[in-house]
């Protein structure tokens, strides 16, 4: 049961794609506002989302993307800390808005720590290489 649970859990998420070297199948959720208009951080409690500012790996480019807790499944582990920090230092979030979305996001994080802890286990797979 665990291993099926794991393949469907493999077509969506983004690292546990890359050790089982497939591609992810869904789409991410479009924001329905500008987000150039809209302040870093900030929870929109209607859709659970916010906007985070992204830079290009060689660093010439910064861009503004946007985030919803539907679509954790498609960002890194390392994205989703980054948002945890954000939408802690943002002050227009309330308490309330901030540890939900804050305990949802960690616990996707500690979920997929813990399914690809099992990975080795359950299937052959490759190392990852962070590059």
């Amino acid at each position: 049961m665990l291993v099926s649970y794991i393949l469907e859990v493999s077509k969506m998420d983004v690292e546990i794609v890359v050790v089982l070297r497939k591609k992810p199948i869904v789409k991410p959720k479009e924001a329905s506002y500008d987000v150039s208009k809209v302040k870093l951080g900030r929870i929109h409690k209607d859709n659970w989302s916010m906007i985070f500012q992204q830079s290009a790996r060689d660093g010439s480019n910064t861009q503004r993307c946007f985030f919803s807790l539907s679509n954790k499944h498609l960002y890194s582990t390392s994205c989703l800390n980054y948002i945890l920090e954000l939408i802690g230092q943002c002050k227009a979030n309330d308490v309330a808005s901030k540890k939900c979305f804050a305990d949802m996001t960690r616990w996707y994080i500690a979920v997929r720590n813990t399914l690809l802890s099992l990975m080795p286990k359950l299937f052959k797979t490759r190392k990852c290489q962070q590059q």
